[in-house]
């Protein structure tokens, strides 16, 4: 958690995904705990959602499937911070494409055009001249 950071009260609730749910009505923020499956022991990953009404609040408290609601009403629609407690990497990087060097362009153009097909390649057969 970040410096001077009061968490509100979390209500927990019962559900294979989601562990506690806050909210600060003052501030319009969502709070979410989720469990951490590999240590049950050890605190579960901690979202923020920015500018939520306490309606949506509510319906999530009454929510049948915690998870269901969250994946469906909550995520993709408001903004939110993650506090990672449980060792999170941070965005998957972007991987760069690298440029063909001129010899593997030209060793490119040297290789024999494919013929046949998959099949007919795996077994070694090869193609009958006409």
């Amino acid at each position: 958690m970040g410096k001077g950071f009061i968490a509100p009260v979390m209500v927990p609730v019962k559900s294979s995904n989601v562990k506690a749910i806050g909210y600060d009505d003052l501030n319009k923020m969502l709070y979410v705990e989720f469990l951490n499956k590999k240590d049950p022991q050890q605190p579960g990953d901690f979202y923020r959602y920015y500018e939520v009404d306490e309606r949506m609040y509510l319906r999530f408290l009454a929510a049948p499937s915690k998870g269901k609601f969250l994946w469906w009403n909550i995520r993709g629609r408001y903004r939110y911070t993650k506090e990672g407690r449980t060792g999170w990497r941070g965005p998957k990087r972007e991987r760069i494409k690298k440029s063909k060097t001129a010899a593997q362009k030209t060793s490119m153009k040297r290789q024999k055009p494919r013929v046949g097909t998959r099949k007919q390649r795996a077994s070694g057969a090869k193609r009958k001249k006409r």
